[in-house]
């Protein structure tokens, strides 16, 4: 499975597993669809086993960044390899969304 979610009160860790692409970009959309049905509106998105973004991937967190800023919420990435954080860097993603070296200190920062 390419995402796993885990709720931790209201703040609910998103594990991408291989990465976020066209192949799976409906899976995880699919996941945080059900989350933010349940009332989830704090998420750290875990890439600590994701090697690979593209442009569908990038859409979906956009789609997921408005979703939640919109019900009050908000998202953070983690754990980015250096091939993700210079997708981020050159897509001027790193400036929509927060990123952080280690999973504790992005939970650290919504709370």
């Amino acid at each position: 499975m390419p995402t796993t979610a885990e709720n931790y009160g209201n703040l609910t860790v998103v594990a991408v597993q291989d990465g976020l692409d066209s192949e799976n970009s409906s899976q995880f959309r699919e996941v945080l669809s059900e989350r933010l049905q349940a009332g989830a509106r704090w998420f750290v998105i875990d890439f600590s086993k994701a090697h690979s973004l593209d442009s569908e991937g990038l859409e979906t967190l956009l789609w997921l960044l408005d979703t939640t800023k919109a019900a009050g919420g908000n998202v953070k990435a983690a754990e980015l390899d250096k091939n993700l954080q210079k997708i981020f860097e050159m897509t001027r993603f790193d400036r929509k969304m927060e990123l952080f070296g280690s999973i504790h200190d992005a939970v650290k920062s919504l709370r």
